[in-house]
């Protein structure tokens, strides 16, 4: 069970953190700015430093996937990308989807997106609006 992978790994690090993930460019280190490449590649080349640089003491990490999809499909590819990276660095790797206004939507949400990618676990927010 996925939760049963998070607490071998919390135990094995003594650590119960979660480092989050989202495409926030302005957190881009000046030394991983490269003016040939896209903000977005910039942020997946400091991403996966981070990643290395933390998998014996950080468990488990967590990207948003809403804030990887608004950079159009180079933003998709790169969350891909990192979702696999993260799982090959072996850290518990959980997905934050965007919100969700029915248990309908988030069914076939959940369904596609453990179809399509990598990961250990899922959050789905519901919509907390009325109607």
């Amino acid at each position: 069970m996925s939760i049963d992978k998070l607490q071998k790994k919390i135990r094995k690090l003594k650590s119960p953190l979660m480092v989050s993930f989202s495409a926030d460019f302005t957190q881009i280190p000046p030394r991983y700015r490269d003016e040939i490449h896209t903000d977005l590649a910039n942020y997946v080349v400091f991403a996966k430093a981070l990643l290395q640089a933390m998998k014996e003491i950080v468990p488990a990490v967590r990207f948003d996937f809403g804030s990887f999809s608004v950079c159009g499909a180079e933003g998709v590819t790169s969350l891909s990308t990192l979702l696999n990276f993260a799982d090959e660095q072996g850290y518990y790797v959980l997905l934050d989807a965007p919100e969700m206004l029915s248990p309908k939507q988030a069914e076939l949400v959940a369904k596609g997106l453990f179809e399509r990618w990598h990961f250990d676990g899922l959050l789905l927010s519901c919509y907390m609006g009325s109607e």
